[in-house]
């Protein structure tokens, strides 16, 4: 019996302390290794990433239990975090290919992509404990859509990375300027 997996998505699990900056860099590559100019032909690559309880449901989440997402997607149902992307190649960007006649190498892809929530974000305040008191386990996962490639139409979206995300507890507060 012949079997084919479309799945390429990778797993990374990430724990963090709750309360923290957090900021997550990536860089694309394609099968070559050469970067993926996120700024092609068809316009900006955008990302979506949501953070959310496991399916078995987790800690102060009830399901869906979406905890933090990317502007656009499903409103977080607990605490309305939004996580930030920026990517930092742009309409100037070119080809990353050093063999590829279009490349020029001030204006070479860099294919890197950034995640990032504040401190303030990071608290994740459920309500139930104080935030700094306890650890919670949720999961991830990060999709790539790319305007260069279409599916029906449709801009292709990939899953690329998925896995754990664990926030552990921090027994130190930020105090405010009231304070």
């Amino acid at each position: 019996m012949a079997k084919i997996n479309f799945d390429t998505a990778k797993r990374l699990d990430i724990t963090c302390r709750r309360g923290d900056s957090f900021e997550l860099e990536l860089t694309l590559k394609d099968s070559s290794g050469i970067p993926i100019n996120l700024y092609g032909s068809g316009g900006e690559s955008t990302f979506e990433m949501v953070i959310s309880a496991p399916l078995s449901g987790g800690v102060g989440v009830s399901l869906p239990g979406v905890l933090a997402s990317t502007a656009g997607m499903q409103e977080s149902n607990v605490t309305n975090s939004v996580i930030l992307t920026s990517i930092t190649d742009d309409e100037t960007t070119t080809t990353a290919d050093t063999t590829d006649a279009a490349y020029v190498a001030g204006t070479a892809a860099s294919g890197v992509v950034k995640f990032s929530m504040s401190k303030t974000d990071m608290k994740f305040d459920t309500g139930n404990l104080s935030p700094y008191q306890r650890a919670e386990h949720y999961v991830y996962d990060i999709k790539y859509i790319n305007p260069n490639t279409t599916i029906d139409s449709e801009s292709e979206g990939k899953t690329i990375l998925f896995g754990n995300f664990i926030l552990k507890g921090d027994g130190s507060r930020t105090l405010s300027a009231e304070s």
